[in-house]
């Protein structure tokens, strides 16, 4: 699950609860994360982002 809001700490129990509940009557597993954070992770790896993917 991909967002663009910050997760408040007054927040983190609550969905903590529902991420628990979803894996116990669905057996997935919710992993919540921003995406920012993601792509700034993703585009470190880059040496340089105006490269082009090649197919």
């Amino acid at each position: 699950m991909l967002t663009t809001a910050d997760i408040s700490n007054a927040s983190c129990e609550e969905i903590q609860n529902r991420i628990s509940r979803i894996l116990q009557i669905h057996g997935c597993e919710v992993i919540v994360n921003g995406v920012y954070t993601t792509l700034k992770y993703y585009l470190r790896l880059l040496s340089n982002t105006a490269d082009r993917p090649r197919i």
